[in-house]
Formats: structure tokens, C-alpha cells, sequence
């Protein structure tokens, strides 16, 4: 089985969910740490505020910025087909948390070729997205605006619009984190998960309609 078919069995339950990128990460752990190499994947920096926007950014231009994508997949969502296209570069350096193989990954997602939604997590000390989830009670949902949130989270590592967030939420402001440790034994590899993930809902006019916040460990 490829890494690319794996991909996209693991992404399927939870498309456009923190689910996605920790699969892709585990996927470049895996390959770094069984290949015995000092980095796996292709090195890429985190995407410029305003680089990508939703409804404007194509397809050809996420390609022509950052190459070759690392998987790629597909899925049905609310009638639509939503493409994805996934970056991940992990290497034997410090991560912010102690004991993970740190790790950077990309998930773009469209729909007829125009960005819907990205998602960049990156457990690296320079460009890292942990975030403090206990700062989303200071959210007021009904009041707080986009600035709002903004000013209390800091800026978003990911944002998503329909058909990855349910009506009647217009966009979603994303802030989310992932570290993975991998372990290689005799025939065997054992992969160990953390994430955390705050989804921001928003309505037209930039007013929180809701907080969604989840985390896991495996």
C-alpha cells in the first residue's frame, strides 16, 4: 500500500477535521524513522498571512507555490466533491514538545479548483501552532467578532468556509496543533498521537456564532 492510498483511507472519517493532518504526519514520521534518514518529505515554510484565501487561491497556484503535494485525496461533502492536496516535512530536530519528532504539514482542500479551506500545523520551535485553548472562554459567542477573536487567539494557522463547516456558519477561523512520536521496534512500530483544536464559527457578518473545541490522545 502506498503512503498516498493510506492517506486517503485515514482521512476520509474526519475530512477537513483535525483528524487529517495528524494521519499526515504520522505518514512522514513513519517514512523519516524507517528509512533511517535525517528529514522526510520536502521542506516548506508557513504559508504568509493573506498568501492563501479562501475563494480566490486555485489549485494551479497552491502547485506552482509549493510543488509536487506530499498525498492527495478527495471526498464527497454536502453534494459537493472536495479535493485535498497535503504537505509534510518532518526531521530529526527539537520539538516543542519533549519527545516528539517534530514535523510540519499543509492540507489545502478544494472545490471546482478553488480554496475552500487549509489547514498548517507545525510542532517546530520557529513556526510552531500550539496555542492556549483555556483563551476561548474569553470568546463571546453572539458578540465577539473576527478582530475579536483575533486579538484574544492570535492569528489562525487554518480557516474554513462551506462545505467543510455546516450552515448556517459562513467561515470558520481555525487554530490547531498536532505532535506525533513514532517508535520503531523489531518488526513492529508504535505511534503515539496528541491534538488539540479550536474551530471559531462565524457568520457573514464576522460575528462568532460558535466555539468548537476538541482534543485527543492516542
Amino acid at each position: 500500500m502506498t503512503r498516498g492510498s493510506l492517506l486517503r483511507r485515514n482521512s476520509l472519517p474526519g475530512f477537513g477535521q483535525s483528524t487529517v493532518l495528524p494521519a499526515v504526519i504520522a505518514l512522514a514520521l513513519a517514512s523519516l524513522l524507517t528509512a533511517c534518514t535525517a528529514s522526510a518529505g520536502r521542506d516548506f515554510v508557513r504559508p504568509a498571512s493573506g498568501s492563501l484565501v479562501i475563494g480566490q487561491t486555485t489549485e494551479s497556484e497552491v502547485l506552482a507555490r509549493y510543488g509536487k503535494p506530499w498525498s492527495t485525496g478527495s471526498q464527497q461533502r454536502d453534494g459537493q466533491m472536495v479535493d485535498m492536496v497535503a504537505y509534510s516535512y518532518s526531521s530529526t530536530e527539537e520539538a516543542v514538545v519533549g519527545g516528539a519528532t517534530p514535523a510540519r504539514a499543509l492540507i489545502c482542500h478544494f472545490v471546482d479548483r478553488s480554496l475552500v479551506g487549509y489547514e498548517f500545523v507545525s510542532s517546530y520551535p520557529k513556526d510552531h501552532t500550539s496555542f492556549d485553548p483555556g483563551k476561548r472562554r474569553d470568546i463571546e459567542v453572539g458578540a465577539s467578532t473576527r478582530d475579536d477573536v483575533i486579538a484574544v487567539m492570535g492569528p489562525p494557522n487554518g480557516e474554513f468556509a462551506r462545505p467543510l463547516i455546516d450552515a448556517p456558519a459562513e467561515r470558520a477561523l481555525v487554530y490547531s496543533y498536532s505532535h506525533t512520536q513514532v517508535s520503531v521496534g523489531f518488526m513492529e512500530m508504535d505511534v503515539h498521537q496528541g491534538a488539540t483544536m479550536l474551530k471559531v464559527l462565524l457568520s457573514a457578518d464576522g460575528v462568532v456564532q460558535d466555539v468548537e473545541y476538541s482534543e485527543s490522545q492516542t
